[in-house]
């Protein structure tokens, strides 16, 4: 709060007690009093009001000053009250009491819908858990069926974990361990799973793991592959020619791009890791489609289907945007490169960082908030 603006929003009021004084000093001066205790007179009412003014304006130039302070550096505008001591001037009681009243009826709001929505979750949860338990009896009897059958439950299946695990996604904490996970492990898992698929299609899949563990949430890496493979498996083409790969940047330093496709080459999905500058790397590449270059960009957001999605594959444009989410909350990156009718390959980078080795148990497993990571 500057002076001046203070002299302003005070000007009325400090006029009027100027005009006071220099009524008391005419009434003095009319009554002939002498003039040195006119003089006195002056000086002492002249000196307790511009110290007034001078208080009044420190105790609010203090205020101002903390609140807009506050405001400039808090991130959650709405805890503003929180963090500035309430005044002893009545405007600013009235401006932090708004300000108070504010924030709690907000913060009031935002428990009741976290609690709403807690309860929606919660119960979707235990739904889809309920619905598993009848699929996985039909799966059961239907071994003996015909394939198709089965292929339209492990569909239904792997919605049903695609759902559970969009929903885990926002609520992180509830559901995660940190731990040393076996890549071969992880990627046999993955690879029993869509085993039907990739010999109804004729596709191959090749394994090549020159690193084997990361540090990770094994539950959520496995869904995570899963839904990469998925992806491979739905844009793969079975008649394919093209080029080769050239090398990818990638700000956990320069991983290789898989090459391209030759003429006649078979249907594959080829499976690595390795070391990066920055950490471990596991790639899927196959030698599908490709994606759209105008599409790349974007095949992480929400919903987005994409050129490949709109022309028969029945895409929802939640599977890649659920996994950059995972990624995210454990602290991992993700990163697509693609040539269309050549090859795509999808990388997820697990870093190396104190976190993760520092805050490591006896027993190789950490636990913490994945918000800090």
């Amino acid at each position: 709060m500057k002076f001046w603006s203070y002299l302003k929003d005070r000007g009325v009021s400090m006029g009027l007690q100027l005009l006071a004084c220099l009524l008391v000093l005419l009434f003095m001066y009319a009554f002939a009093v002498p003039m040195s205790l006119v003089a006195v007179s002056v000086g002492i009412i002249f000196s307790f009001t511009l110290l007034s003014w001078i208080l009044d304006y420190l105790k609010r130039r203090t205020f101002y000053r903390e609140l807009t302070g506050v405001m400039e550096q808090l991130g959650e505008k709405y805890l503003v009250s929180e963090m500035v001591e309430k005044p002893d001037f009545y405007e600013g009681e009235m401006l932090w009491d708004v300000l108070y009243t504010t924030n709690k009826s907000m913060l009031e709001n935002i428990t009741e819908r976290e609690m709403k929505t807690r309860e929606f979750t919660d119960y979707v949860e235990a739904w889809i858990h309920e619905v598993k338990i009848p699929l996985a009896s039909l799966n059961l009897m239907c071994r003996d069926l015909d394939r198709k059958y089965i292929r339209q439950l492990d569909r239904i299946d792997r919605q049903l974990d695609q759902i559970l695990y969009y929903i885990r996604s926002g609520n992180a904490e509830k559901d995660y361990l940190i731990r040393r996970v076996s890549l071969a492990e992880t990627v046999k898992n993955v690879a029993l799973k869509n085993k039907d698929d990739l010999l109804e299609r004729g596709i191959t899949l090749e394994v090549n793991l020159e690193s084997d563990t990361v540090m990770t949430d094994g539950k959520w890496l496995e869904f995570m592959l899963n839904q990469i493979i998925n992806n491979s498996v739905k844009y793969m083409k079975r008649e394919i020619d093209g080029k080769s790969g050239e090398m990818m940047e990638h700000e956990s330093g320069k991983l290789p791009v898989e090459p391209g496709k030759t003429p006649g080459e078979e249907p594959r999905i080829r499976v690595t890791s390795g070391r990066a500058e920055n950490g471990v790397f596991l790639r899927v590449w196959d030698n599908g489609i490709g994606i759209p270059a105008e599409d790349l960009p974007m095949v992480c957001r929400k919903t987005f289907t994409g050129q490949n999605g709109r022309r028969g594959a029945k895409s929802t444009g939640m599977g890649l945007y659920i996994v950059k989410s995972l990624c995210n909350k454990l602290g991992h990156r993700l990163d697509i490169s693609s040539r269309q009718g050549e090859f795509t390959s999808v990388t997820i980078i697990f870093g190396e960082n104190d976190f993760y080795f520092g805050g490591m148990h006896s027993d190789g497993n950490i636990s913490g908030n994945l918000s800090e990571m």
